[in-house]
Parts: structure tokens; C-alpha cells; sequence
């Protein structure tokens, strides 16, 4: 009513029913298709929200800056002209980043980025937060790091708070699928669907249906409103993990005839840790976080790891710092290791990219092989790493890319990629274990493979 006769807004069914929930539950997370009106919402609640409740403080951020300055924060100005009763227009104040009530600096709604320089920073950009009344804004969330949430929820225990999510449905996994899911006992869910909204053609929706098919992710995220359901786009599906880990729980790495190699990903210290993943054919071991302050002392825990282990071979990310790394264990010695550039040519250039995008489809096709350790950090991690939609050759989706979704690096799921550099299929490979007749076989398989000339 208010959004009818404050704004002269016309209210779809779908922001009617969010309206309604909204008021009623407090917390709401709506998923949505393309054009629904969905920004229009999240705006014209913050104004009501803004204009209803005194000295109140609503806090809006999104993934990107582009997100949240112009498209949300545009919005908000955008409705706030439109007001009819002018003593409310007129007091409005709109500042960069910032609207708030004339005379009463602490009355606003105010944009909060989230850095993408600092993961230690990311559980402050929405905690902290005061006010009689407060709301949180989320646009894009499934988009935004998982920590970032974690302010959020600390300052939820106030009294007289509200939150709305709000987000095109992406990935099957972070803060908001886990509220359509397993949390949903704790948010209204809201679905807003281009098939129902008024700002869609349906000639446009009847294209998206023959171009992508209706059971397509495609037409179920962008149409549908829909999660997707994870299939060629995605490398590896949360089943497949579960699985893998099912496999690890009764594999016996000692009834597997293949050497001992690690991967590593190295880190650069301090509140960073370097990533180890040993693996014996298609039994992968624990992954060892190494703690260390620099380079110098990383290769010096490397040697010592290298050794108690018994590991045959080392691959080392040749990326970063990996570079000094890798040159550093090579001048140390008594360590067999192989760099990785993982942005180096392709040895099938034709159908992929880079080195990164062959080894992680081959890792791929093999995923239904391997016992994998029971880790979340794989479960996230692997929930990012997807095949770039619409390119040719193949394409993984920018590490830095997933780095920001997930608000941390995804260590493990690269080490264990960069594992897999040498003789992968050794473990189906029978040999009599003495070392000269394991580098018999190993050069036959080299001699072999596609990675011989790398």
C-alpha cells in the first residue's frame, strides 16, 4: 500500500507477496529470474523502511561495486524522487553512498563494498551495526563471500532487525543456497519468476526455451528462478564429492601399486597456509596445511615433509610464489619436483585453454575413481569451479574470480589438481615396487602420454 500510494508503483504479484512476508517474518530470502523487478523491491523497501521507522539504519551490499552503486544505490535515488508527499521528499538527503534523513546523520541507508584485498575484512562490512530499527540488504548474495554472512548473523540477535536476500540463483552451495535449504526453517522463501513478471516479453522466454532447453541450469537460473542443478557447467557435482568421500572411507592405499607424489599450492605465509596433497594413484591422502613465514622456510618443511613421507615426486604451482619456490627446492636438492604453469599452452590447445582448464577435465573425467578425504573446503571450493559458459577452448572460471565469491583462495582444490600432473592412471599400472623398475614403467607412461613433451 505504501509503495501504491507514496510512489504510484505498480506491484507485481511476486513483490506483493515478498511485501507481505517481508513485514510478517522479518528475515526473507527471495531467488530470481531476469527483469522481475527484483532491484525495484530491494529500493522501494528501504525507502518504506527508511520513511516508517525512526532513527533507523539500513545497510545495502552487494558482490561488485558496479552492483551495488549503480544499479542498487541508483535505484533507491531513483524511487526517492518519485515520492509524493513532498515534507518526506524534501527530507531526504542523498550523499555519495548515502541517503539519509535531513538533520539526523546516524537516520540512513548507507552502501557497504566488500574489499577484495583483505578475507580477514570481510566478516566487518555488516557487523557492527546499531539502531532501534535495522535492515540488511543483500543484492546478489549468492554471489557474495560466505564470511560476510557471519557479521550479518551477529548483529540478527538485535531486536527489531530485518533482512532481505536477494539473488539470481547461481550456485548450489554458500549462506544463500543454505537458506532455501537446509536454514530455510529460518527465512521465508520467495521465488520470483520472469515466466510470471510483467517487464518480460515472451517472445524472449520462449527463445530462452528453444535456445537452452527448459531443463537446462540456464533456463532454470535465468527464467526459472531456480537453483541449478549442477550439470555439464559445473566440473564436479556435490554428489560426485559425496562419493568420493564414501570411497576414501573403505580404500586401502597400501593394496595400490603406484608412487607416492604430492601437489602443492604454495601460499605466502603469515595468516596463509601452503597447501599439500599427497596422492597414491586414485587414493588421495589428507591434505596438509603447512604453516610458515616466507618461502625460505616453506622449502625447509617442504624437505622435511618430502622426506618423512617417502614421497617419490613433488608438482609445484610455478605461479606467484610459487616461482621462487619451485627454484629454491630445485637449488636445495634431494627433492624430485616438476613446476606446473598452469596458465602454460595446453597440450591440446584446441580444446583447452591453458594447462589449468586441461588438468582440472582431467581430473574430471577420472573424479569417479578417486577416494577423496572428507573436507568442506572441498565441497566449497568445488561448488566454484565450473567451465566457462559460451568459450572455446575450454575455460575454468578465474581463480581470482572464485577467490572473491568464496572470500578465501581455493588451495585444495588447485593442490589437488597440480597432483595429478604425472602418470595419473599409474595406480591401474602393476610394477614390482623397486624404484628402477617403477622409473621403467613411469618412462613408458611418459613416453605415452599427452604431458611428454611438458
Amino acid at each position: 500500500m505504501w509503495c501504491q500510494e507514496m510512489l504510484g508503483m505498480n506491484v507485481t504479484p511476486d513483490q506483493k507477496i515478498a511485501s507481505e512476508k517481508f513485514v510478517l517474518d522479518h528475515f526473507i530470502s527471495i531467488k530470481s529470474g531476469t527483469t522481475t523487478g527484483k532491484t525495484c523491491f530491494l529500493a522501494t523497501k528501504c525507502l518504506w523502511f527508511l520513511t516508517c521507522y525512526p532513527e533507523s539504519k539500513i545497510v545495502c551490499t552487494a558482490p561488485t561495486g558496479h552492483q551495488l552503486d549503480d544499479l542498487l544505490m541508483a535505484e533507491i535515488q531513483a524511487w526517492s524522487r518519485r515520492i509524493k508527499f513532498d515534507k518526506i521528499r524534501d527530507a531526504i538527503n542523498i550523499i555519495q553512498g548515502k541517503v539519509y534523513i535531513e538533520g539526523y546523520r546516524d537516520w540512513y541507508i548507507a552502501a557497504r563494498t566488500i574489499p577484495k584485498d583483505s578475507k580477514d575484512k570481510l566478516g566487518d562490512v555488516l557487523a557492527g551495526f546499531h539502531a532501534p530499527y535495522l535492515l540488511f540488504i543483500v543484492d546478489e548474495a549468492s554471489g557474495v563471500p560466505d564470511p560476510v554472512f557471519k557479521g550479518l548473523e551477529g548483529s540478527m540477535i538485535q531486536k527489531n532487525v530485518w533482512c532481505v536476500l536477494a539473488s539470481n540463483p547461481t550456485r548450489n552451495l554458500g549462506f544463500f543456497f543454505d537458506t532455501h535449504n537446509k536454514n530455510k526453517h529460518q527465512w521465508a522463501n520467495i521465488t520470483f519468476s520472469s515466466e510470471r513478471s510483467p517487464f518480460v516479453k515472451q517472445e524472449w522466454i520462449d527463445r530462452m526455451r528453444d535456445l537452452h532447453g527448459e531443463d537446462s541450469d540456464f533456463y532454470r537460473t535465468k527464467v526459472m528462478g531456480k537453483f541449478p542443478r549442477g550439470g555439464s557447467e559445473l566440473l564436479v557435482t556435490v554428489d560426485d564429492l559425496y562419493e568420493a568421500f564414501e570411497r576414501w572411507k573403505s580404500a586401502d592405499p597400501d593394496q595400490i601399486n603406484a608412487p607416492l607424489v604430492a601437489g602443492l599450492d604454495p601460499a605466502g605465509g603469515k595468516h596463509d597456509y601452503s597447501i599439500l596433497t599427497p596422492r597414491k594413484g586414485w587414493y588421495i591422502f589428507k591434505p596438509i596445511r603447512i604453516k610458515h613465514s616466507d618461502t625460505f622456510d616453506l622449502v625447509g618443511k617442504l624437505k622435511i615433509l618430502y622426506l618423512e613421507l617417502k614421497l617419490q615426486e613433488l608438482y609445484i604451482d610455478y605461479t606467484g610464489l610459487g616461482v621462487g619456490v619451485f627454484d629454491q627446492v630445485k637449488r636445495l636438492g634431494g627433492i624430485r619436483a616438476y613446476k606446473v604453469v598452469s596458465s602454460a599452452r595446453a597440450n591440446d590447445p584446441q580444446a583447452y585453454r591453458n594447462l589449468r582448464a586441461e588438468l582440472f577435465c582431467m581430473l574430471r573425467d577420472e573424479f569417479h575413481l578417486l577416494a577423496l578425504p572428507d573436507e568442506d573446503r572441498y565441497i566449497q571450493e568445488f561448488g566454484e569451479i565450473a567451465i566457462e559458459q559460451d568459450k572455446h577452448p575450454i575455460q575454468i572460471i578465474d581463480k581470482k574470480v572464485i577467490r572473491n565469491r568464496l572470500g578465501f583462495s581455493p588451495d585444495y582444490a588447485d593442490s589437488l589438481m597440480v597432483s595429478i600432473f604425472r602418470h595419473f592412471n599409474i595406480g591401474q599400472h602393476d610394477y614390482t615396487g623397486n624404484v628402477s623398475a617403477f622409473y621403467e614403467i613411469n618412462k613408458n607412461l611418459m613416453r605415452e602420454s599427452s604431458f611428454a613433451k611438458i
